[in-house]
């Protein structure tokens, strides 16, 4: 866990912060099993099993599927494998679809406009608002790319590519206040899965010159396997 508090730098905005890691990062930079558990060690899983969160977990996870199946499905797939093959990394709810997660508790949670760079490019950054604010006046979320400002009353969950679109919310007034639940997954995860359960210097260093060629052509279309992930309205609705 990591948390952000006063004193403390946290890029996002001036408010605390406590991130929710399931240890990947940990796992990369260990350099034999057993630095690996050190890193877990003590952290259990379903922490918040039975609690608030564990209920806007389960709200998330249901709207992921529902807005996005392809690309939930990616995620399943992905982190369970993931966990399947090292059991030392822990799931931060026993149903999450996602690696991550941070509790913004402000009080007053006001971003700074920024793009969560790590997570994957394509992927979706899951926000639900609480807190006691005008939500017609303040706290607003903007999309800067987009040109989009877009009302997030308290009790509203968006789903947004925070990697690739720059986002930040208005400010509220003094005496209101507004917290945030995000979760999200890095991209180097489904990289590390993808590659054979590899870090980027081991997977490329075992390839000849053509398969390197090859993997970065494969890198640079990409991005249209992630588009593909989306789904239309008309698609969700089932028309034909």
């Amino acid at each position: 866990m990591a948390a952000y508090g006063p004193g403390v730098v946290n890029w996002q905005g001036n408010f605390v912060t406590l991130g929710l890691p399931c240890c990947f990062e940990a796992l990369l930079k260990a350099t034999v099993a057993e630095e690996a558990r050190h890193f877990s060690q003590g952290y259990e899983i379903d922490p918040f099993g039975g609690s608030p969160l564990s209920s806007l977990n389960l709200l998330q996870a249901a709207a992921f599927k529902t807005w996005a199946p392809r690309l939930q499905s990616y995620y399943v797939d992905g982190l369970g494998k993931l966990y399947a093959h090292n059991s030392q990394l822990k799931r931060i709810f026993s149903s999450s679809v996602f690696a991550a997660a941070s509790i913004n508790f402000g009080p007053r949670t006001v971003c700074f406009p920024h793009k969560d760079q790590g997570n994957l490019p394509f992927g979706w950054c899951a926000i639900t608002v609480l807190g006691s604010f005008n939500a017609k006046k303040d706290g607003h979320l903007v999309l800067r790319e987009l040109g989009l400002v877009i009302e997030f009353p308290a009790g509203s969950t968006f789903f947004i590519p925070s990697a690739v679109i720059t986002h930040y919310n208005t400010p509220i007034g003094r005496n209101e206040t507004r917290y945030s639940f995000t979760q999200y997954t890095v991209g180097s995860i489904f990289r590390y899965v993808e590659h054979g359960f590899q870090k980027d210097a081991e997977f490329y260093a075992g390839l000849s010159d053509e398969e390197i060629r090859e993997e970065h052509e494969k890198a640079a279309k990409r991005w249209e396997l992630g588009i593909g992930m989306f789904s239309t309205l008309k698609e969700l609705s089932g028309s034909t």
